[in-house]
């Protein structure tokens, strides 16, 4: 089966890296990256079938490859065998379950725009999102609870820890309530010494067409600057009718190993569904920033996702997006 997303939009900030100064610019992925990718399932019997996704991202601005870690199905190739009695177990490139985690307590589903994926982006790049030689083991569902358990090999002879990546997740969804917990590790590809580590945790509960989140995630990476950072987000989402949604999310960020840095960013959208596959939508960020931690807005351009200088940035985005 083939799938995609084509999402494009204007985004107007009020100062950018540039000197402080506004900018007016088209944006790729305003909500959602630009992706394509094909899945496929065959049943062999006995309640397990054999899977595989193979996904890429592109820009929808100039058609050159986007959000893909550099490779034609760089967001995800894989290969697995699924079962509802024994849970999946898939191999390649995929995302960890960390990531996952930190996107699943999100009330703004990780939009490309000022949401829980912009200071994941800050602190953490791709690591996480993208892990490739990876096993990811996910248990069946029982009564709202499952894990997921993930290695991601080095392919380092002789060193074991060269490269190694390891995460782990529990998910309760049960009854309007919603919690997670998850857990992530990097290790260099040389050395095998500790790189990046996350934890993160959230909750969550939904009342009719409301939904309410709140989550707090630590980004460690002990060879950068800012080496130790807490983001603590709330949020929630409203379902006003079938085709109109309105979220809103505040995230907190801080640096405790630089009391002075920290910063506050927060985003509200408004999405409303001219079809099935069409939705436009208009989004609003605030971020303010001090001791240089430097949160931006929208994760694709290089203008507003890092580097800001302190102070307070607003940004408007409107665009449109388009699934098939």
């Amino acid at each position: 089966m083939l799938y995609g997303v084509v999402d494009s939009g204007i985004l107007w900030q009020n100062r950018t890296t540039a000197g402080g100064q506004s900018s007016l610019e088209t944006l790729d992925g305003g909500l959602n990256p630009s992706i394509y990718g094909f899945m496929g399932k065959e049943d062999l019997g006995g309640r397990t079938a054999a899977t595989f996704v193979l996904e890429g991202g592109f820009s929808s601005i100039n058609g050159s490859l986007a959000s893909s870690n550099g490779g034609i199905f760089g967001r995800k190739a894989y290969v697995g065998l699924t079962n509802p009695d024994f849970g999946s177990l898939t191999a390649g490139l995929q995302y960890s379950p960390f990531f996952l985690a930190v996107m699943g307590s999100d009330a703004r589903l990780g939009a490309d725009f000022a949401s829980s994926l912009v200071p994941y982006l800050n602190n953490f790049l791709i690591t996480g999102m993208f892990d490739e030689n990876s096993l990811v083991y996910t248990s069946p569902n029982f009564h709202g609870l499952a894990a997921s358990v993930e290695l991601a090999l080095g392919n380092q002879p002789g060193n074991f820890n060269a490269g190694k990546r390891t995460s782990a997740s529990v998910t309760y969804s049960n009854s309007g309530l919603y919690a997670n917990a998850a857990y992530y590790a990097s290790r260099s590809d040389t050395t095998g010494t500790l790189e990046a580590e996350g934890r993160t945790a959230g909750i969550g509960y939904t009342y009719q067409s409301i939904t309410v989140k709140a989550a707090v995630t630590n980004y460690r990476r002990p060879q950068t600057t800012y080496s130790n950072v807490y983001v603590y987000g709330l949020g929630f989402n409203w379902t006003i009718q079938p085709a109109l949604t309105w979220d809103a999310g505040v995230y907190v960020s801080r640096n405790e190993s630089d009391s002075g840095g920290h910063s506050t960013m927060a985003g509200t959208g408004l999405m409303y569904s001219l079809s099935k596959r069409s939705t436009i939508y208009t989004q609003v960020g605030f971020t303010r920033n001090s001791g240089g931690l430097g949160t931006g807005l929208a994760t694709n351009t290089s203008t507003s996702l890092q580097g800001l200088d302190d102070g307070n940035t607003v940004g408007i985005v409107v665009g449109l997006r388009q699934q098939f």
